[in-house]
């Protein structure tokens, strides 16, 4: 059981180091994120490793019930549908307009696009795939599951947590995020309070 529950934290790892990465606006926030580098991209490679052994080893382990196979199948059916329709589709129209106004494209231009080109071309095929997968019962779908159920599942806990905080602080993109079932696509840790996060050495 150790490759399995290890998967989740190393796939979510690698796609949320990624965008505290790429995705801070550098030059337009105040702030020194860029001098803990070395320690983001260490938690990076350290999460792609795990990942990478973990997958191999999973492997070796029982295949889940059919009964299982639909349930997740159809799960990660709905996580891309809500993802697409439920989370970026609706915000797409005004960021593409010429004169956006919406704030979770307006404050951090970057980690915005990034999001979508991961969801939307790495989430959400990932999840079609292996749901798909899931529901023909075809082996090769069991270790994307463990991978992408596990991962999602606290990409959305880090969300729920974080639109409270961002509320308390009178962030209207915690009201973004607390629109849909889980809120962890609108409240990524990346760009907590403009973009620099705050751990980081934010700057007033």
């Amino acid at each position: 059981a150790a490759p399995v529950l290890a998967l989740g934290p190393a796939v979510y790892a690698v796609y949320t180091f990624t965008q505290v990465i790429v995705g801070q606006e550098y030059l337009r926030l105040p702030g020194n994120v860029e001098r803990f580098f070395p320690l983001l991209l260490a938690v990076f490679v350290l999460g792609a490793v795990i990942a990478i052994a973990a997958w191999t080893a999973i492997d070796d382990l029982p295949a889940p019930s059919h009964r299982l196979e639909r349930v997740v199948g159809v799960t990660l059916l709905a996580v891309a549908v809500f993802l697409v329709v439920g989370q970026h589709l609706p915000t797409l129209p005004d960021a593409l307009s010429d004169h956006p106004t919406r704030v979770e494209y307006t404050s951090s231009p970057t980690p915005f696009w990034l999001v979508k080109l991961m969801d939307l071309g790495i989430i959400v095929p990932a999840a079609i795939a292996t749901g798909v997968g899931l529901l023909r019962h075809r082996a090769w779908a069991h270790r994307a599951m463990y991978a992408i159920l596990g991962g999602y599942t606290l990409i959305a806990a880090a969300g729920a947590g974080m639109a409270p905080v961002l509320l308390r602080n009178g962030d209207p993109r915690g009201a973004a995020g607390m629109g849909g079932p889980v809120s962890a696509p609108s409240a990524r840790p990346v760009g907590v309070g403009g973009g620099r996060p705050p751990a980081c050495g934010l700057r007033a």
